[in-house]
């Protein structure tokens, strides 16, 4: 005997049970109501999963539920046909197995981040509208104004003279690379240059290609060189779209975490947080050296020694952020398995990498 609950079909109130055999049929007492016996033909059962409580399914819909599993199996399991293999219990029941899962749902995970977001970012990166990348840079250039920049204090002249070297050296830094003429031929796609006052020594770059000067960058640098060598940094970033990627990846994971906690309602919202998404996110550490092997080789282009890179560099790391740090503090070079799990390159190794490319 099998005590549970009876639900008559299409009826929620609950009834106390109890489940016999007798020959080939399936009994069951009703608290209140009349037996019921029917051919265990008839019957479902559903498959055991740890201590889920098991339903007995009758043909007419009605179904007895119970948690006492081991007499289930004892009295029906060699009886009745099941709704699915009772391997899974078995898997379900073995530490092994439990262990094995977790291990493999931690490298498909683990695996998911480190390959497969990264490639399914630069296949959506690549669909942007531009239209999206100018609003989505106007309106986090709009918040860094807003919370964080300040009215550049340089005059408009020399504002104007470094617009002018920066445009020139831009032009000559993407002429004949793939995938650059939509920088050169399009106006509204234009690398443009902005300064503000940061409190600190600093530039970056918006996904349009906007991009911002610290007055405080300008006055640290010794030579036009030393500016240079940042702006052009800077400008790797925007050619290798390393901004919206950032931007995407992190509407990406964003989007996992909520289907995965099963709360999607504040998907429009992503959308609108994208903006702080770019302000504060960091480039990894990847993006970082991609962009400062992009400066180099602009760098020998245009006849500039990569040892300007690394003097700006030198005496940048004396603040709290370097070209190309743009939220994150910098640290000493370490070696091994420390330096290989830091999101950025060490600024010694930056300063290192440009010396080893100086003439």
């Amino acid at each position: 005997m099998v005590k549970g609950s009876w639900y008559f079909a299409n009826h929620s109130r609950r009834y106390d049970a109890e489940l016999t055999l007798r020959d080939d049929q399936i009994c069951v007492k009703i608290e209140g109501e009349s037996p019921r016996a029917v051919a265990d033909s008839s019957v479902r059962i559903s498959d055991r999963v740890a201590n889920i409580p098991r339903r007995v399914v009758f043909e007419d819909g009605a179904v007895f539920v119970s948690d006492d599993n081991d007499r289930l199996d004892d009295l029906l399991s060699d009886r009745l046909p099941s709704d699915s293999p009772t391997w899974l219990h078995r898997l379900e029941s073995s530490w092994k197995w439990a262990s094995f899962s977790i291990l493999a749902i931690v490298f498909v995970s683990v695996s998911a981040y480190l390959y497969g977001l990264p490639w399914a970012t630069d296949k959506l990166v690549a669909k942007v509208p531009d239209e999206m990348r100018q609003n989505l840079s106007n309106e986090t250039l709009s918040l860094l104004d807003r919370f964080m920049l300040s009215e550049s204090q340089l005059s408009e002249s020399r504002q104007d003279e470094l617009r002018k070297r920066f445009t020139e050296i831009s032009k000559q830094a993407l002429a004949r690379l793939p995938n650059t003429s939509r920088y050169l031929d399009a106006p509204e796609q234009a690398i443009s240059f902005h300064f503000r006052s940061m409190g600190m020594p600093n530039a970056f770059a918006l996904p349009d290609g906007q991009i911002v000067i610290a007055d405080e960058l300008v006055k640290l640098s010794k030579n036009q060189h030393e500016i240079d060598a940042v702006v052009l940094h800077e400008l790797g970033h925007v050619v290798h779209q390393h901004g919206m990627n950032q931007a995407v990846r992190s509407f990406f994971v964003t989007v996992v975490i909520a289907l995965v906690v099963g709360d999607p309602s504040g998907m429009e919202e992503l959308l609108v947080a994208l903006p702080t998404a770019l302000a504060q996110g960091k480039y990894s550490r990847d993006h970082e050296r991609e962009a400062d092997v992009f400066a180099f080789d602009a760098m020998d282009r245009l006849q500039i020694d990569t040892e300007y890179f690394a003097t700006i560099m030198e005496r940048m790391s004396v603040f709290d952020r370097s070209p190309g740090d743009e939220t994150e503090q910098n640290e000493p070079a370490e070696s091994g398995l420390w330096e290989y799990f830091q999101t950025h390159p060490g600024t010694a190794d930056r300063i290192r990498a440009a010396r080893e490319r100086s003439r």
